[in-house]
C-alpha cells in the first residue's frame, strides 16, 4: 500500500512537471533553442500588424539590431501597419528590412508587382535626410542622404490546406522564380528566402543558390540539406519583449549568422521611394 502511494505520487509530480514546461513554453518563458549571445551576438525581430503600435526605441533598447517588418500577403493584401512601421524604426537607428508572405494561389509576377507598389509607396516622400541614428558600418551620424535597407524578404510555408495536400514543386519554383527576378531586378539584391523546415524541404532546397537563407527552425541550429550558406535563424516565434501593443502577445526573435562588423557591412538595399527618387 506504501509503496503504491509513492508511485501515485511520482506519477503526479512527473504530470505537474510535464504541465508546467508545456506551459512555460506556451507562454514565451522558456524556449526549446536559445542561441548564446556570444556565438550570434546581432539579434533581430519580425514583425507585422498584429503586433500593434510598436515603440522602437524600446525594442532597440532590449539589444535589437534590425527588424523585419511584414508589408504584403499575395496579391492583394498590405499589411495595415506596414508605413507606420517603417517610417518610425527608420528614426531608431535599427536597420530594417521588408519582407512578402508568398501565396500558392497566386501568380509570382502579380504578387511582385503588388510587393513594389506597396514597398516603394508612389505617395511617400523620398527620405532625402533622415534624423539621428547609425549607419551601415555602426557609425552614429546626424543625417543619411540614403535609405539603406536590409535585402527584401519573402516568406514560404504550407499554411492552410496546403499543409495536407501541398503544390508540386515545379510549379511552386517557377512562380517563386518569377518573384525572384522581378523583385532583384527592382531593388538591386536578390530577395533572403524566409522559409520554414518543411518549405525548405519540399521547395527550396537546391533550387535556390544564389539567394541568402532565413530558416525558421524553433528546434534546432539551421540544417542545410544542400550546403546553402544561411544569414538568418528564426530560433522562436514566442519571443517575449516589451515595446509592442498588439493581439499578438509574443514575437518573433532572429539571430544573424555572423560577428557584429560582419552585420555592419551586409548587403544594402537603397530603398527606392517615391516618384523623385524613380526620376534621380
Amino acid at each position: 500500500m506504501r509503496r503504491a502511494k509513492i508511485y501515485s505520487l511520482l506519477i503526479t509530480l512527473l504530470i505537474g512537471s510535464v504541465t508546467m514546461v508545456i506551459y512555460l513554453y506556451r507562454n514565451g518563458v522558456i524556449q526549446v533553442v536559445n542561441p548564446p549571445r556570444s556565438q550570434y551576438p546581432v539579434r533581430g525581430v519580425v514583425v507585422s500588424a498584429g503586433h500593434g503600435e510598436i515603440d522602437w526605441n524600446v525594442i532597440r533598447s532590449q539589444d535589437m539590431a534590425f527588424a523585419y517588418i511584414k508589408a504584403t500577403d499575395g496579391d492583394s493584401i498590405a499589411d495595415s501597419m506596414f508605413a507606420e512601421n517603417y517610417s518610425r524604426i527608420r528614426r531608431s537607428g535599427m536597420r530594417v528590412g521588408v519582407y512578402h508572405c508568398f501565396r500558392f494561389d497566386a501568380g509570382g509576377l502579380a504578387q511582385a508587382e503588388y510587393f513594389i507598389a506597396a514597398v516603394i509607396g508612389e505617395e511617400r516622400e523620398p527620405p532625402d535626410e533622415y534624423t539621428i541614428g547609425y549607419n551601415e558600418h555602426g557609425e552614429y551620424i546626424e543625417y543619411v542622404e540614403k535609405d539603406p535597407m536590409l535585402p527584401p524578404a519573402v516568406y514560404i510555408e504550407l499554411y492552410g490546406d496546403y499543409a495536407n495536400n501541398p503544390p508540386g514543386r515545379d510549379g511552386v519554383c517557377e512562380q517563386l522564380n518569377a518573384f525572384i527576378l522581378r523583385v532583384t531586378e527592382e531593388f538591386g539584391a536578390a530577395p533572403v528566402i524566409y522559409v520554414t523546415v518543411e518549405a525548405y524541404g519540399m521547395y527550396i532546397g537546391g533550387a535556390l543558390a544564389d539567394c541568402g537563407m532565413w530558416i525558421l527552425d524553433t528546434a534546432a541550429p539551421p540544417r542545410m540539406r544542400y550546403g546553402e550558406p544561411w544569414v538568418f535563424w528564426q530560433y522562436t516565434e514566442k519571443g517575449r519583449l516589451n515595446g509592442f501593443r498588439g493581439f499578438e502577445k509574443f514575437i518573433g526573435l532572429i539571430a544573424f549568422n555572423g560577428t557584429e562588423q560582419e552585420f555592419f557591412e551586409y548587403s544594402n538595399v537603397i530603398f527606392p521611394m517615391g516618384k523623385e527618387a524613380e526620376q534621380e
